[in-house]
């Protein structure tokens, strides 16, 4: 069950695929860095999906590489873009170590983290 637990809190914390909200606490916790490849897995299985469907039907390659990058996106919730942003905004300010760590605990998304998403886009 403790198994279970763990995965079902790695899928919670990393993707936005439903799964049920087992109660988090030091016994699932423990070894759920464990199961953060199995979110790497299910993302791998809907790059299959997507491929398949490119090859089965007539996909222009816009609209496929459109696809490839966002299952990504649709597959974690984002959370992955958001870190992104946020280390593109620290990077690019210029700033000291310390100002760095503040940019990225901002939840506020700069100029040069929309530069960079609308570029990755």
């Amino acid at each position: 069950m403790i198994l279970l637990e763990t995965i079902a809190v790695a899928f919670a914390m990393f993707s936005a695929i439903p799964v049920p909200q087992p109660v988090w606490n030091q016994k699932n916790m423990r070894y759920a860095m464990c199961a953060f490849p199995l979110v790497g897995v299910v993302c791998a299985l809907f790059y299959l999906v997507w491929a398949v469907v490119c090859r089965m039907w007539p996909v222009p390659s816009l609209l496929q590489a459109a696809g490839y990058c966002l299952v990504p996106v649709l597959v974690t919730g984002g959370i992955h873009l958001d870190g992104y942003a946020d280390t593109c905004d620290a990077l690019a300010s210029y700033a000291d170590a310390a100002k760095k760590q503040e940019i990225l605990k901002d939840p506020h998304c700069g100029a040069f983290a929309l530069i960079r998403v609308c570029t990755y886009f």
